[in-house]
């Protein structure tokens, strides 16, 4: 421990600390120099040497590169504690940690003098910062800057505590925390989505489909879909999990902000000039009753799922997976065929069990926004953007295996 190395340090933190170990009280430590405060400080270092090499993890398993502080640190976050530094971390300037280790009553007192009651004010940088945002437990703040990078802010005191994550080309315009707080979504000028594991650091996915620059970036409030919106007029939506585009919504304008809302069920999307209006969309597309089942809803989602619910608790009873967006669906009325019309104009048919009952129906050019079973179920009609209402006569068609 360097003599030299505690010229730096605040007074009231080598107060603090002195009093934290039992050297003095906290009266007798107001009248102590600076000078006479760190011959002090190191007595009891002495006595305290720091643990072996080591000792505090900086690396994660395998070798993968994990999160670490960049600056000296004091707080119990979420952060500190993934990047392996305890439940009750406490890393603080040149050492301290280990003067204060298992010392978890007397850190606050720590705070207080050094911090001022844990606030802070100002957090410098050496880029342009162009978007915040708070993880989802308030511990930790993501900012995107104009170099391309994403750095990390202790809420509590304003220290840059992880590595900054880099990859993008050009100024980060948009982060987006998932709702557990595991994955962060950026979007960029390099006309980029990348999806990162929050804790280690490691690039998920990295998400190419806008043609122009990425305004905004948004978790759905499952975490399973993000939606972006960029200068190409666009919104995509992405699965989270896999990175898949799962839809394209055009607008008239540059979309400049995308927001859920809390139930997921809406995608607000705030446009620039000429159009500068709010666009909401509805993420459900179309909901019917089981006929042979009063209580059970079916609905459609541009997810590329079907889900059905029992609407006296409330709870999915299942869920299908389709190849493209369902934009339109309709129940025989025995309640033993589903017909579903997607994004590319196609019908497809399935049964109670979830299996495809039919071939699928190709005549459509665009997309089906309306199917419609005649009342004997023999018949379907479908009305599609393609200018065209086309009848499909079902009576003789084979069930596939």
């Amino acid at each position: 421990m360097d003599e030299e190395k505690h010229n730096g340090l605040r007074v009231p933190l080598l107060r603090a600390a002195l009093v934290c170990a039992g050297v003095v009280s906290e009266r007798a430590a107001k009248k102590i120099g600076k000078k006479d405060l760190i011959k002090q400080l190191l007595g009891v270092w002495r006595q305290h040497p720091p643990a072996a090499a080591g000792s505090a993890p900086q690396n994660g398993v395998a070798g993968a590169p994990q999160p670490r502080h960049l600056a000296p640190c004091a707080c119990h976050c979420a952060a500190c504690r993934a990047a392996g530094h305890g439940s009750a971390c406490v890393v603080l300037p040149m050492g301290l940690r280990r003067l204060l280790h298992g010392k978890d009553d007397l850190v606050d007192l720590v705070l207080r003098h050094y911090y001022g009651a844990c606030g802070w004010d100002t957090a410098r940088f050496d880029a342009a910062i162009r978007c915040v945002q708070y993880g989802p437990a308030g511990d930790v703040i993501a900012a995107g800057d104009e170099a391309g990078r994403i750095h990390f802010i202790c809420a509590q005191t304003g220290e840059k505590i992880l590595c900054p994550l880099s990859g993008h080309s050009n100024p980060v315009s948009s982060v987006s925390w998932s709702p557990d707080g595991t994955k962060l979504a950026s979007g960029s000028y390099d006309k980029t989505v990348w999806i990162w594991e929050a804790t280690t650091g490691k690039q998920l996915s990295q998400l190419r489909g806008h043609t122009d620059r990425v305004w905004s970036v948004c978790f759905s409030p499952d975490g399973t879909k993000i939606a972006s919106g960029s200068h190409d007029k666009t919104v995509l939506i992405w699965d989270a999990a896999s990175g898949e585009q799962l839809c394209s919504l055009r607008c008239d304008s540059a979309v400049l902000s995308v927001a859920y809302s809390a139930d997921g069920t809406k995608l607000a999307a705030g446009l620039g000039w000429p159009s500068n209006s709010v666009v909401v969309f509805d993420t459900v597309r179309c909901v019917s009753f089981k006929p042979d089942n009063r209580n059970v809803v079916v609905s459609a989602s541009w997810d590329k799922t079907i889900k059905t619910f029992d609407i006296t608790s409330g709870s999915c009873l299942s869920t299908l997976k389709v190849d493209n967006m369902a934009m339109s669906l309709s129940y025989a009325p025995s309640g033993d065929i589903l017909a579903v019309g997607d994004f590319d104009g196609n019908i497809h048919f399935f049964n109670a069990k979830g299996e495809k009952a039919l071939s699928p129906e190709r005549g459509h050019s665009n997309v089906v926004g309306s199917v419609c079973f005649s009342s004997d179920g023999k018949k379907l009609t479908s009305g599609s953007a393609d200018a065209t209402a086309r009848n499909w006569n079902l009576a003789t068609r084979a069930s596939l295996s």
